[in-house]
């Protein structure tokens, strides 16, 4: 590019070429809004260098004196720069990915747990994005981020797998349970299909739902189903028995029923033998009736 030969065009093109620079660095601090990137001071200052030169525009003079006077900032600058144009142009997706990733799973780290190599791969990854509050950002760990990602994604992918096999399994139950104590029934046809419809559509939850923490949200809902369910299907096998008259002289007494979670009163175990299913179920047994005293029953929820 060739300058100008009058003072007067060539400084111009001084002022017109800061300013393009100017506009790029605003554009560049643009994309800070919202998001942690490194070095965002250094794009601000170079802004600040820029219209303090240009703040001489006026003074044809004073303009050149002033760029003689920052010219050693300016070169500074610009050789600091090189690492951000750098990054915008091409480290900025995968950094951008793996923020992503580490907000997209900042849910699921009680479940990462049980992956050692994802977890501490995702642990690196938020060490490498992480931006320091002072010194400069090491740019050259960015290119560790795919290979730390694909090791994350590889780890949670198995857990999906293993979660959604154990939902799916959980689905099955339910179903089985329901259409057993339906018997082919005809009058709970309808009840049946119902529950049915209700279950594959969980099913299609499953397949789709990419958060372990969102399937196991999945799981209540279905046992309270079929718990519901279930009582539909024993109410109409049931006999209709009209109830007794109330006596208003003497009403009946409210019962007090205890509350109580059965998440708590079976906790997850492996029985290998009998032995230890009738230890498992003496010790369900010995809370019951702990349980049951002081009060007319126990409602399992």
């Amino acid at each position: 590019m060739s300058l100008p030969e009058d003072e007067d065009g060539l400084i111009l093109w001084i002022i017109d070429q800061f300013s393009k620079q100017k506009d790029h660095y605003t554009e560049l601090l643009g994309r800070y809004t919202g998001h942690k990137y490194p070095d965002q001071s250094l794009v601000a200052n170079g802004i600040g260098l820029i219209d303090n030169l240009l703040s001489q525009q006026r003074d044809n003079i004073a303009l050149v004196q002033r760029l003689l006077k920052l010219q050693d900032d300016f070169i500074d600058h610009k050789q600091k720069m090189a690492r951000i144009e750098n990054f915008f142009m091409s480290q900025q997706p995968v950094f951008d990915a793996a923020v992503q990733l580490t907000q997209d799973l900042s849910h699921e780290l009680d479940y990462l747990a049980k992956e050692e190599e994802a977890n501490q791969a995702l642990n690196k990854i938020r060490l490498i994005t992480m931006i320091p509050a002072n010194g400069p950002y090491n740019y050259d760990r960015i290119k560790e981020l795919n290979s730390l990602m694909a090791t994350v994604h590889e780890g949670h992918d198995r857990l999906l797998k293993d979660k959604r096999d154990e939902l799916l399994e959980i689905v099955r139950q339910c179903m089985e349970a329901i259409h057993t104590a339906a018997m082919d029934l005809y009058d709970l046809k309808s009840v049946v299909q119902t529950a049915d419809t209700f279950y594959d559509q969980k099913k299609q939850q499953i397949a789709q739902y990419k958060s372990l923490a969102l399937l196991d949200g999945l799981v209540p809902p279905m046992i309270q189903y079929k718990d519901q369910t279930m009582v539909k299907i024993d109410s109409a096998k049931k006999p209709v028995v009209p109830k007794p008259p109330v006596d208003p002289v003497n009403p009946p007494v409210k019962k007090v029923i205890k509350q109580l979670n059965r998440m708590v009163l079976f906790p997850q175990k492996t029985l290998e033998d009998a032995a230890d299913i009738d230890a498992y179920l003496a010790q369900v047994k010995k809370t019951l009736v702990t349980m049951m005293q002081g009060c007319d029953g126990i409602k399992l929820n």
